[in-house]
């Protein structure tokens, strides 16, 4: 990444996955360059509770760690709007999907999301 961006690093680091171990967040921080911004979507597990950070960087640098529940967004305004969008096709979630599976196949669905094989699975309930 240092070479990628001439040692400047990063504007901002958005860590999405649903949840977020504490062994990332450092990581992330690193990559964020002097007055950029980390952005948190996801939660981290209930046991982790403290977060190694070198709050140095933070105070000298400028870094800022933030996080961001559902996207920033309010889910109860949100969710008719973005429903209203991907009913009018101007939201395009189907082109999305990498793979999908059926019940019976969640343990292949699994299988192939632990092994890299697929990134936006979805399990499909036929009859609902």
């Amino acid at each position: 990444m240092r070479e990628l961006t001439r040692g400047v690093m990063a504007d901002r680091v958005v860590l999405t996955a649903g949840v977020v171990h504490v062994d990332l967040i450092p990581l992330a921080m690193m990559l964020t360059r002097k007055g950029g911004t980390c952005v948190l979507t996801g939660i981290t597990p209930t046991s982790e509770t403290m977060v190694p950070l070198q709050l140095q960087d933070m105070v000298f640098w400028g870094k800022q760690l933030k996080g961001v529940p559902y996207g920033g967004m309010n889910p109860r305004t949100a969710m008719p709007m973005l429903l209203s969008l991907y009913a009018a096709g101007a939201l395009k979630l189907d082109e999305l999907v990498t793979r999908r599976y059926r019940l019976d196949e969640i343990n292949v669905a699994i299988a192939d999301l632990r092994e890299g094989r697929n990134i936006r699975g979805i399990i499909e309930f036929p009859n609902v």
